[in-house]
């Protein structure tokens, strides 16, 4: 079988996870070591570029975005800046970081703001969830792997949208139920960014 070296780095730490929380080994009598393990498997699993048949976007987040946007939302994340380039005077719901109550602001051609003020991408199947499935590995082969990392899926939603949603952990580990369970009862419409013209 042909290596991978991405399944290899995942592998390896997922395997110190399970011993000591930290990625050891000894040459020449001298100790290397990686220490929170547990830590870096999620961020590297965050890190891990999933199909674009993978990422969804609610109706909501998709429409707002074309009244501020004419530009590709999938090219912003996070605090990346982004420039109201239509001719909308639109008013918006703005959340600074982790506040539940948002702030009111109208924005209009020409004006900026920060793309996580807004809109947010969140984890269908919470990485927490794949972590587990990854630990509770017997059998540690790239095709066993491949199947629980073919589980991440990211919905691109409204900040507003998210506080709505009261089922943050304990999803199903199956993209169609979690949908099913935690955004249609929430009215959160998602669609495929491949659907997306």
């Amino acid at each position: 079988m042909e290596k991978n070296s991405v399944f290899d780095i995942i592998i390896e730490f997922v395997r110190a996870v399970n011993n000591n929380n930290s990625i050891q080994t000894f040459i020449g009598g001298k100790e290397y070591k990686i220490c929170a393990a547990k830590y870096l498997l999620g961020q590297i699993i965050r890190q891990y570029e999933i199909p674009e048949d993978h990422y969804y976007i609610s109706y909501e987040a998709e429409k707002l975005w074309n009244q501020l946007s004419n530009d590709d939302i999938w090219k912003y994340c996070y605090r990346a800046i982004v420039q109201c380039d239509t001719n909308n005077n639109i008013t918006v719901k703005k959340y600074k970081n982790n506040e539940k109550i948002p702030s009111e602001q109208e924005i209009k051609h020409g004006d900026k703001f920060i793309f996580r003020d807004i809109f947010h991408d969140e984890h269908i199947v919470p990485i927490k969830v794949i972590i587990e499935n990854l630990l509770s590995l017997t059998d540690l082969t790239y095709e066993n792997v491949e199947k629980i990392l073919d589980k991440i899926y990211i919905c691109r939603i409204l900040k507003s949208e998210d506080r709505n949603i009261k089922q943050k952990s304990n999803r199903p580990f199956d993209f169609q139920k979690a949908k099913k369970e935690v955004y249609e009862p929430c009215n959160i419409t998602l669609k495929c960014r491949k659907e997306i013209n």
